[in-house]
């Protein structure tokens, strides 16, 4: 899962900064949909993962700043209405960070995905994601 979770970020990253002109004043805005299957952390079962992107892409001289607003649904009925996500690169350093509640209306089960990444001048120094139940034991790592 923790790759899966950098390889979403990283590809919504670089769809974002390629639809961007090489200097725009103004963000960019789009949208886009990723479907994918994985574990349920609460109940260790596969489940039908949907996530919804509002991407904004600001391209400023050297920098790039990207923020990912994300809703989302699951087969098993796990809802995330306010995930969000920021990606910045700029002078030698790239970081991304996110947090996506889930929750299941039905049963009151939560689970949580997040993480960190940092990286200084090709050196990764913080690499944590975790994918976590939050109202009862977590089942997967």
């Amino acid at each position: 899962m923790r790759r899966l979770l950098t390889v979403l970020a990283t590809v919504a990253m670089m769809m974002g900064v390629l639809a961007v002109p090489a200097v725009a004043d103004e963000a960019e805005v789009f949208t886009d949909t990723v479907t994918f299957e994985a574990g349920n952390p609460c109940s260790g079962e596969l489940h039908i993962v949907t996530i919804n992107f509002l991407i904004s892409v600001h391209d400023h001289e050297d920098e790039v700043l990207v923020r990912l607003r994300r809703t989302g649904e699951t087969s098993d009925g796990f809802i995330m209405e306010h995930g969000k996500e920021t990606i910045s690169e700029g002078g030698g350093v790239f970081s991304a960070q996110f947090r996506d509640p889930w929750n299941n209306p039905d049963t009151g089960e939560k689970f949580e995905a997040a993480g960190r990444f940092l990286e200084v001048d090709g050196e990764v120094i913080v690499d944590d994601f975790r994918l976590a139940c939050v109202s009862g034991p977590t089942i997967l790592p």
